[in-house]
């Protein structure tokens, strides 16, 4: 177990960016502390060599410069869309920005994966990683509060990285925090991801409209294109999704004490799999819709479908409905989360 690093550049005002690589023998994940981004996870492929399996940039500096589509980064503080950019705080309409037409998408303009944060490695008890620290000021995202966000990704010697969230607002503001990073689990980015089998334990989700936001009701999956209970192709009802998907599956009506499996994924060519697991109560999940073909790792060209998320987060729009799981985090309390992916290969 080892955590290496190397200092690659400089933020436009003048912060040191730092590439950091946690190794655990068998696989190993790489992340900038710009936008705590993970820019690669790399998985065995035969003897001695490996296959990187999240979507992204060749040059890591490059995700400073480029405007991409959240890969890797971890968003918030309000993941997400928020309907017509605000929300009533006792009383009080906040105003965000409005970054996906009228709406907040993902913290606005100057979310989470805009910021360059304070990071320290950290090995004990068999697992290795880093932490990550930065202070979000009021109003820089819209929110009246100051907010202590804390992010720590552990690799363990059993293959799997912990995404742990901590936030702690200076007055009652609404937290959402997830990780954007966009899976293929082939490694070859020039395949889809449409023969990647998925199951959900999820009986309900969240229709949305035209511009994705919830409507507000919880529908059964049952006889449905997002009904993932058996494992099924990705590909398989994607087209009968229009746009594919990017909805919201519920995992429960409250945040969980304790992370549960919400997701297995299985690559059958290369046997590889990933498990998900979190204690939030719903999970995002994202088909790479509006990936448009720009030039990624490798020369490779990323387009819709050839890579998926699954972002573990409260629901989108919770700000705004009483009937979502309340995301709101009181003065003198802390937003604490932990999401799991384990690999299989």
């Amino acid at each position: 177990m080892k955590v290496e690093f190397e200092h690659i550049g400089f933020s436009s005002a003048g912060e040191k960016i730092f590439l950091w690589t946690a190794s655990n023998g068998e696989m190993q994940i790489s992340v900038i502390n710009y936008g705590c981004i993970i820019t690669s996870i790399l998985l065995p492929r035969g003897k001695a060599r490996f296959s990187d399996v999240v979507l992204g940039l060749s040059n890591p500096m490059s995700y400073l410069d480029v405007k991409n589509p959240h890969f890797g980064a971890a968003v918030g503080l309000i993941a997400n869309r928020v309907a017509k950019a605000r929300f009533d705080l006792d009383g009080q309409t906040i105003f965000l920005d409005a970054n996906d037409g009228e709406n907040s998408l993902h913290g606005g303009f100057y979310g989470l994966e805009t910021c360059v944060f304070h990071a320290e490695p950290f090995a004990s008890n068999g697992n290795c990683g880093i932490r990550f620290t930065k202070t979000i000021l009021p109003y820089e995202q819209g929110l009246p509060a100051s907010v202590d966000v804390e992010i720590c990704y552990t690799l363990t010697g059993d293959n799997k990285v912990l995404l742990d969230y901590v936030a702690t607002p200076s007055e009652k503001t609404p937290i959402n925090l997830t990780n954007h990073s966009y899976f293929n689990l082939t490694g070859d980015f020039y395949q889809t991801i449409d023969d990647h089998i998925l199951q959900m334990p999820c009986d309900g989700y969240l229709p949305v409209d035209k511009n994705l936001i919830p409507t507000g009701e919880i529908k059964n999956v049952e006889g449905t294109p997002f009904d993932f209970r058996v494992g099924k192709k990705i590909g398989r009802d994607i087209g009968d999704v229009p746009g594919g998907y990017d909805h919201t599956f519920v995992i429960s009506n409250e945040k969980n004490p304790q992370p549960v499996e919400c997701a297995y994924i299985k690559e059958e060519k290369s046997q590889r799999t990933l498990r998900v697991f979190t204690d939030l109560p719903g999970v995002q999940f994202y088909t790479g819709n509006f990936l448009d073909g720009r030039v990624g790792k490798r020369w490779q060209i990323h387009k819709a479908r050839q890579g998926f998320c699954l972002e573990t987060q409260f629901f989108p729009d919770s700000p705004n409905r009483d009937n979502f799981p309340n995301c709101f985090v009181e003065k003198g309390r802390q937003f604490k989360s932990r999401t799991i992916w384990e690999f299989g290969f």
